[in-house]
């Protein structure tokens, strides 16, 4: 699978650390990378040393960081990417044109079946309305929710 990866860079984010920027133009509807990772069980999370930065990708299926670019994609309560699910496998695809310089983010609540107990962060996306604290899918409004299946961000596992 062709990827934008060579495209991208790693660089500052301001208070949300590094990030991924573009460095040209991608259209809408375009799979930019495959998150990489191992593929993990909600019980191997106990022994992983970062459980906070998997991406969930089944019910109870999880990938790890994977060491690439894809470990820096940022949170954000507007994002220009979003994830499509497949298999075991993470697409991150785009939802509307991104500009050259524009950094990459999704909606971490899009993949997320975790409740606040769990799993919550901090969010200091910028957006007007920003939802401050985040955690899994259902937790976001109802709107957002429908908003994000129509666009077809949100797997199957989420909308039982």
């Amino acid at each position: 699978m062709e990827t934008f990866k060579p495209n991208l860079e790693v660089k500052a984010a301001g208070s949300k650390g590094s990030g991924v920027f573009s460095k040209v133009f991608i259209p809408n509807k375009t799979v930019i990378y495959e998150f990489g990772g191992v593929v993990m069980t909600r019980n191997d999370l106990n022994s992983y040393t970062e459980p906070q930065n998997t991406i969930q990708i089944g019910e109870n299926l999880y990938l790890s960081k994977s060491g690439g670019l894809e470990d820096y994609t940022n949170h954000s309560c507007d994002p220009n990417c979003g994830l499509r699910i497949v298999g075991n496998r993470a697409l991150l695809v785009t939802l509307y044109d991104v500009q050259p310089g524009h950094e990459i983010t999704f909606d971490y609540s899009t993949s997320s079946n975790d409740t606040m107990d769990s799993w919550h962060m901090t969010c200091g996306c910028g957006y007007f309305s920003c939802r401050k604290v985040i955690s899994g899918f259902q937790y976001l409004p109802l709107e957002r929710q429908q908003y994000y299946i129509k666009l077809g961000i949100v797997p199957s596992y989420l909308t039982k």
